[in-house]
C-alpha cells in the first residue's frame, strides 16, 4: 500500500507544486 501512495505521489508532484491526501484516499 506504501509504494502505491509513493508512486502517485511522484507522479502527482511533477504535475503539481503540492500533493493532496485527498486525491489517494
Amino acid at each position: 500500500m506504501q509504494e502505491y501512495i509513493t508512486i502517485r505521489l511522484s507522479q502527482s508532484n511533477q504535475r503539481l507544486p503540492t500533493w493532496t491526501p485527498q486525491n489517494y484516499y
